[in-house]
């Protein structure tokens, strides 16, 4: 727990004597106000300065390390050493240090490396300055709220009346026990770019009430844009900060901190999370104590007034001393109020600020009593070294303990009793809590969201903050986000989610909106943006004529729409969301009324792959005690769902035509709370999650089971989006009635001869699935037409919504490539072919319970089912199409097995097989495989321009030659084409760049061999270590294992294991008669029976390598394979291709190639 100030290094002896000496009398001073200041860090509290410093004597010192000259830094400069995600240490010079002794002009003008106060750790430092009561401010910048009658009414509060405080305590079912003095409050929040009229609402709402408000600015963005510090000026006062001083009242200590990053790496949040750390520090220094109450919130959050009031005096039992500080957190049912006090969010409650007792906030609580926990930053760590950021899966995050509580089994030996971590700011706002909500169902907490300046301030936070989204100012504000448009309604009087002030029913409103004069100024203001919005797009589409612009203007002018296009998947790099962590993501289905053993298969698969994150399940009230048994041992949390007593859209029929009776019926019914659709209740349950913050899944329950984590999946394949469609069979099209009745009928649109994309499983981020649920249910509802007498309608919205462009960063994954694989169409075709051809003898195993012809699953291994790729599929959807094929299978994965053969990451079932990939849809699948040279000579090198600089610099022109010069687009056709999850063989590392164009597809691993006396692969790092050029590497995509070995010295055994691949590349580099290698190479493959294919590179380089190929083609009929020249499309030097499977067939374009003939040589 160590703390590490700043170092100074200095020119001379003398010089550190000197500095010495002042620091000295700094201490003295230190010292004197430390102890007789009330405000300041308590001792005897329980609060230890050890936590910062290794050496508890520096407590007495300024906080500044002075160093001798012997740091291994340059003299005479303050130095702070910046410690990367990546462990890469370097130096960020600050400022000389002779100007920290110079004085100020002024109290409140200073800069950062002038502040003695402050903390520096491996991501960045914390300078903490002045708070309000330490300074005067000048005459011309003094602020006095403007007030109406009843606003000053509202603020005169201050007085104890116990029969009013038991009243107010009662409206939250609080207990009141006559407690004559308030709790002290601390608030902590972060500064960005907050107008300052949504400081003032909040600064209203509290004023006079807290103890201390901390705020800290951070020099970049979450997303690491560096941004202008608005409340802070090193020439002259700041005037911002002069004003935000006074917001909070006179009797509240204000003060803003600033945070410099010097991380590099990183997750958006993470910024966010290890920036309010600097909040415990400052509550710390205000003098904040275990009965005080810490509160977190964004700056556009607050509690109300009165609430604040109930939380300073009602009998709260989260708040009661001698806390475990397990559940120690309530949290507000807020209100939310977008871009403008007249738009009161219809029907959606946000759940922040939070607020936590001060003997579990970290910095003021017993640590002793409460050992700290692991936390997600920095990635690896070492003894001693502080933990930041949020906590670990089952290290306290989400309220899972298991792994701390193994670690701190110590303490309940010792104690007698389990102990749970301090809290950070982050965790006071990411764990979980109570939500409190005033006894009439008001709110009790405010948001005021989006109250910016200008409509570029909104573009930039939504590029730069939170989840950034690149293309944040390619979409105009009301298409940006459901939020904004919502207030962009609002702007031009359209309310039909939302509501104007003076029609809000409830009994808490904002104290500093209760001003008409107020409202208006700021409606007005929004109004404005609106105009300057439209006016600036109408302007940039008229400049760009871009396509998209295009696409929107046709869209709105055209009735009846042409037939689309079958849908390419987008470019991945669309998104810029961080990768996702599994812990932080969340599963949820409706699966209400279904027997215990659905649950198993759908609950069990999915623990058993490794997932911790949230599963979250809407089931009927009278659910099973066993079932509840084990959603409680499976850490699943629930919603009770009852059915409606009538749904909105009545008159549904079954496959015969009969009406169906929603009460009774087992096909479909509405939920009681979602009348109009079902996936309505995906928007609350995620609002009551705030720690589901990555990836989301929506899915089917009945029909589905998993075999491995899904988000993961996501992530190593590439294909994490904010919203993910999953497309079914290519064979099954939107020509079917299903979806084209609807939407013709609707519409008066035809999707046309498209790929179906199935409603029954989504995925995406947070944001991306709030929207998907908003614009799916939204843009269908507002027809009275569009809701048909038929199931399954939401397949109709889902294909019509994809195929006009209505979703925003949406991708499809194409079929048995992703996380999701919907078998249905298949599966059912298989069913249908073995019942009408009798159940074959090779189902007998459990393993073999589909023939292997079909291709479709892990045959006598673990009968898991598998994506194209020979990975097993991470969720299987539509099972039930299987019929009775599945069930010994899947019984004795339920009842026998648990899923043992689930990991936590994708496996590839294919590895150490020579067999051909085979990545046809066909059923059954193919047996061979084509290679097109017309096709080769077509193929792009967008693929290789992606890992070119990952070769040496001179090499990149040779990667981007086309096919015939050289050979490296014939091996990126070949990975994109055919490559799976197995390996391939690379032999012959040289400068790396055949294996880059091998492993371009970012999904195919590549193990290159050299000789361990081989250094040609370093000077394709450019300079980094090869730990530095991997890990850039694989922030690609792309997987290479350099093997440093003779592998013609390697044991039969390892030599099998190398080569069980389908695809071998070999460089023939050597002279193969005077340089023996590539003769003994071939002929050891030939004689260990291998049934792959082999790319030979360079045979018309020289008459060695000439002689030598003409070896290799002439004994192909002995050696039983078949050899191609495969020059034209290859490496101009003169390229052979080896067939060992005989499966391969070869042609360019109609004509087709033939492999050398020994005969027609003789």
């Amino acid at each position: 727990m160590a703390r590490t100030i700043g170092s100074i290094t200095h020119r001379s002896r003398s010089s550190l004597i000197a500095k010495k000496t002042l620091c000295l009398i700094f201490a003295l001073a230190a010292f004197s106000i430390i102890y007789n200041a009330r405000e300041l860090i308590h001792l005897e509290r329980g609060y230890n300065f050890t936590n910062y410093y290794s050496d508890e004597s520096l407590f007495n010192a300024p906080w500044i390390d002075l160093q001798t000259s012997n740091d291994p830094v340059s003299q005479h400069e303050q130095t702070i050493v910046v410690i990367d995600q990546d462990g890469a240490v370097e130096a960020a010079k600050i400022v000389d240090d002779e100007t920290s002794s110079k004085s100020t002009e002024h109290p409140h003008v200073y800069k950062w490396e002038d502040l003695t106060q402050r903390f520096q750790e491996g991501h960045g430092t914390f300078f903490f300055g002045p708070h309000s009561h330490q300074i005067k401010i000048p005459n011309d910048h003094q602020y006095e709220p403007s007030l109406t009658k009843e606003q000053r009414a509202l603020l005169d509060d201050e007085d104890i009346d116990p029969g009013k405080e038991k009243e107010r305590c009662a409206n939250y079912n609080f207990p009141y026990d006559g407690r004559t003095q308030r709790r002290r409050l601390f608030l902590g929040t972060l500064l960005a770019d907050e107008s300052m009229d949504v400081l003032k609402a909040v600064g209203l709402e509290m004023y006079n009430i807290f103890h201390t408000v901390s705020f800290i600015e951070s020099n970049v963005t979450h997303h690491l844009t560096p941004r202008q510090m608005r409340f802070y000026d090193s020439e002259k006062p700041s005037p911002n900060l002069y004003q935000i001083y006074q917001y909070f009242g006179p009797k509240t200590k204000v003060s803003v901190d600033y945070y410099s990053n010097h991380m590099k790496g990183g997750y958006d949040l993470l910024r966010d999370f290890i920036q309010r750390e600097g909040n415990n520090f400052r509550w710390a220094f205000n003098g904040m104590q275990i009965d005080d109450v810490a509160i977190v919130g964004d700056t556009d959050e607050t509690f109300t007034r009165d609430f604040l009031r109930a939380l300073q005096i009602c009998d709260i039992p989260q708040f009661k001393l001698g806390q475990d500080c397990r559940s120690p957190k309530i949290r507000a049912s807020t209100g939310v109020f977008e871009s403008t006090p007249e738009c009161y969010t219809k029907n959606r409650r946000w759940y922040h600020p939070d607020a936590v007792l001060g003997e579990c906030v970290d910095q003021i609580g017993n640590e002793t009593m409460h050992p700290p926990t692991h936390r997600d930053w920095p990635k690896e760590v070492k003894n001693g070294t502080r933990y930041f950021g949020w906590r670990l899966p089952q290290w306290g995050r989400g309220d899972d303990y298991r792994e701390y509580i193994k670690e701190n089994q110590w303490f309940k030996d010792k104690y007698g009793k389990l102990p749970y971590p301090l809290y950070f700011a982050t965790d006071i706002r990411m764990e979980s809590g109570q939500t409190i909500r005033k006894k009439d169902g008001s709110p009790t907490g405010f948001h005021f969201h989006n109250f910016f300046r200008s409509n570029q301030e909104i573009h930039h936070k939504y590029l730069t903050y939170g989840h950034a989204w690149n293309q944040a100012n390619d979409l105009p504000l009301w298409e940006l986000h459901k939020d904004i448009a919502l207030g962009v309604d609002c702007a031009k009087d359209k309310y039909v989610n939302g509501i104007k002030f003076p029609e809000i029913e409830s009994s808490s409103l904002p104290i500093y909106f209760q001003d008409p004069a107020k409202r208006k100024e700021r409606h007005t203001q929004w109004q404005q943006i609106v105009r300057d919005e439209e006016a600036w797009w109408e302007a940039k589409s008229n400049a760009s004529k871009s396509s998209e612009a295009q696409k929107v203007i046709e869209r709105n002018v055209t009735t009846v729409l042409k037939t689309a296009d079958i849908p390419k998947v987008q470019d991945q790099s669309i998104t810029s969301i961080a990768p996702w962590d599994s812990s932080k993501s969340a599963v949820l289905g409706m699966a209400s009324g279904y027997p215990f053993n659905i649950y198993e298969q759908f609950v069990g698969s999915l623990r058993a792959t490794g997932y911790s994150g949230h599963i979250i399940l809407g089931v009927k009230k009278d659910v099973s005690l066993e079932i509840m048994r084990y959603f409680e041992e499976q850490n699943v949390t629930t919603h009770v769902v009852e059915p409606a007593l009538k749904c909105t859209y009545n008159g549904t029929k079954d496959n015969k035509g009969n009406i169906l009776d929603m009460q009774k019926s087992r096909e479909w019914n509405c939920p009681q709370k979602y009348p109009d659709y079902k996936i309505t209740w995906g928007e609350d349950w995620l609002a009551d999650c705030p720690s589901c913050t990555d990836g989301v899944m929506l899915t089917d329950v009945r029909d589905a089971f998993f075999q491995s984590d899904p988000f993961l999946a996501a992530v190593q394949l590439k294909q994490q989006a904010p919203l993910m469609l999953f497309e079914e069979h290519p064979y099954l099209r939107n020509t079917h009635w299903l979806t084209n009745i609807p939407i013709s009928s609707c519409r008066k649109y035809r999707v046309g001869d498209t790929r179906v994309l199935c409603s029954g499983s989504v995925m995406g981020s947070r944001e991306g699935v709030l929207d998907y649920i908003s614009e799916e249910f939204d843009h269908w509802k507002t027809r009275s037409e569009c809701r048909l007498d038929m199931r399954g309608d939401d397949q109709s919205i889902h294909n019509y919504l994809y195929y006009t462009n209505r979703f925003k960063n949406a991708i499809t994954i194409p079929h048995r490539t992703g996380p999701i694989h919907v078998v249905g169409y298949q599966a059912a075709r298989i069913e249908e072919q073995m019942r009408n051809g009798g159940m074959s003898n090779e189902t007998d195993g459990w393993n073999t319970w589909l023939p292997d012809k079909y291709g479709l699953i892990d045959y006598n291994k673990t009968g898991y089912v598998l994506n194209i790729d020979g990975c097993a599929s991470p969720q299987v959807h539509q099972i039930d199409r299987f019929g009775k094929l599945l069930g010994r299978w899947r019984h004795k994965m339920i009842h026998e097995d648990q899923w043992k053969y689930s990991k936590h990451e994708l496996f590839c079932t294919k590895e150490g097989s020579q067999k051909l990939p085979n990545l046809s849809h066909k059923i059954p699948m193919k047996e061979d495989i084509i290679i097109d040279f017309d096709e080769v000579r077509k193929f792009s090198n967008d693929p290789l321009a992606k890992v070119k600089s990952f070769t040496r610099e001179q090499y990149e022109g040779y990667m981007m030659a086309p096919a015939g010069k050289e050979h490296y687009t014939l091996l990126s056709y070949l990975s994109h084409k055919f490559g799976d999850c197995r390996h391939v063989t690379d032999i012959g590392t040289q400068f790396v760049s055949s294996a880059l164009a091998m492993a371009s597809n970012l999904r195919t691993p590549v193990w290159t061999f050299d000789l361990p006396s081989s250094k040609e692969r370093v000077s394709a790092f450019r300079g980094k270590t090869e730990d530095q050029w991997q890990q850039e590497l694989q922030q690609v995509g792309a997987n290479i294992t350099f093997y440093k070995a003779d592998i013609m010295k390697a044991s039969d055994e390892d030599f099998k294991k190398y080569l069980d691949t389908w695809f071998v590349m070999l460089d023939t580099h050597h002279p193969p008669y005077s340089v023996p290698f590539e003769r003994e190479f071939f002929s050891r493959v030939l004689n260990s029976g291998y049934k792959g294919l082999m790319l030979l590179d360079g045979v018309d380089e020289h008459d060695e390598v000439r002689r030598w190929w003409k070896e290799v083609q002439n004994g192909s009929v002995a050696g039983g394979y078949k050899a191609y020249l495969f020059t034209p499309i290859g490496h101009s030097s003169g390229t052979g291709f080896v067939d060992f499977s005989g499966k391969l067939k070869v042609k360019d374009g109609s004509r087709t190639v033939q492999p050398h003939n020994p005969v027609d040589s003789l």
